[in-house]
Protein backbone atom coordinates (compact mmCIF):
# COMPACT_ATOMS: atom_id res chain seq x y z
CA UNK A 1 0.00 0.00 0.00
CA UNK A 2 1.28 3.47 -0.89
CA UNK A 3 1.45 6.21 1.72
CA UNK A 4 -1.44 8.67 1.92
CA UNK A 5 -1.08 12.08 0.30
CA UNK A 6 -2.20 15.08 2.33
CA UNK A 7 -3.14 18.41 0.80
CA UNK A 8 -3.71 21.40 3.05
CA UNK A 9 -5.38 24.47 1.58
CA UNK A 10 -5.29 27.60 3.73
CA UNK A 11 -6.31 31.14 3.11
CA UNK A 12 -3.43 33.66 3.14
CA UNK A 13 -4.63 35.06 6.47
CA UNK A 14 -4.35 31.61 8.09
CA UNK A 15 -0.77 31.21 6.98
CA UNK A 16 0.16 34.71 8.16
CA UNK A 17 -1.36 34.12 11.61
CA UNK A 18 0.22 30.69 12.18
CA UNK A 19 -3.10 28.96 12.91
CA UNK A 20 -3.19 25.35 14.08
CA UNK A 21 -6.26 23.14 14.31
CA UNK A 22 -6.77 20.92 17.33
CA UNK A 23 -7.29 17.18 17.01
CA UNK A 24 -10.35 15.05 17.60
CA UNK A 25 -13.99 15.88 17.05
CA UNK A 26 -14.04 18.84 19.39
CA UNK A 27 -13.44 21.34 16.59
CA UNK A 28 -10.71 22.80 18.74
CA UNK A 29 -8.70 25.80 17.63
CA UNK A 30 -5.43 27.04 19.01
CA UNK A 31 -4.30 30.42 17.72
CA UNK A 32 -1.16 32.44 18.23
CA UNK A 33 -2.78 34.53 20.99
CA UNK A 34 -5.65 32.36 22.23
CA UNK A 35 -9.26 33.14 21.32
CA UNK A 36 -9.66 35.03 18.04
CA UNK A 37 -12.48 37.53 17.44
CA UNK A 38 -13.20 39.94 14.58
CA UNK A 39 -11.08 37.72 12.37
CA UNK A 40 -13.28 35.26 10.44
CA UNK A 41 -11.62 32.42 8.58
CA UNK A 42 -12.48 29.36 6.49
CA UNK A 43 -9.98 26.51 5.98
CA UNK A 44 -10.45 23.48 3.74
CA UNK A 45 -8.52 20.25 4.34
CA UNK A 46 -8.40 17.45 1.78
CA UNK A 47 -6.98 13.98 2.41
CA UNK A 48 -6.42 11.62 -0.52
CA UNK A 49 -5.56 7.98 0.03
CA UNK A 50 -4.70 5.66 -2.86
CA UNK A 51 -4.49 1.93 -2.23
CA UNK A 52 -3.08 -0.47 -4.83
CA UNK A 53 -4.36 -4.03 -4.58
CA UNK A 54 -2.32 -7.10 -5.52
CA UNK A 55 -4.13 -7.35 -8.89
CA UNK A 56 -3.10 -3.77 -9.78
CA UNK A 57 -6.49 -2.19 -9.06
CA UNK A 58 -6.31 1.28 -7.48
CA UNK A 59 -8.79 2.36 -4.81
CA UNK A 60 -8.90 6.10 -4.14
CA UNK A 61 -10.57 7.66 -1.10
CA UNK A 62 -10.82 11.44 -0.75
CA UNK A 63 -12.15 13.11 2.39
CA UNK A 64 -12.77 16.81 3.00
CA UNK A 65 -12.98 18.79 6.21
CA UNK A 66 -13.88 22.46 6.39
CA UNK A 67 -13.15 24.63 9.43
CA UNK A 68 -15.03 27.89 9.96
CA UNK A 69 -14.61 30.68 12.52
CA UNK A 70 -16.93 33.72 12.58
CA UNK A 71 -16.31 37.26 13.83
CA UNK A 72 -17.43 36.28 17.35
CA UNK A 73 -14.80 33.52 17.57
CA UNK A 74 -17.31 30.66 17.26
CA UNK A 75 -15.94 27.63 15.38
CA UNK A 76 -17.50 24.85 13.33
CA UNK A 77 -16.11 21.78 11.51
CA UNK A 78 -17.80 19.98 8.64
CA UNK A 79 -16.73 16.51 7.51
CA UNK A 80 -17.52 14.90 4.15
Amino acid sequence: MRPAVFLLLLSPSCVAQGMILGSGNSGGYVGGNGSQTNNPVTMVFEQKQVQTLSDGTHITNITHETFYRDTLGRTRNEHE
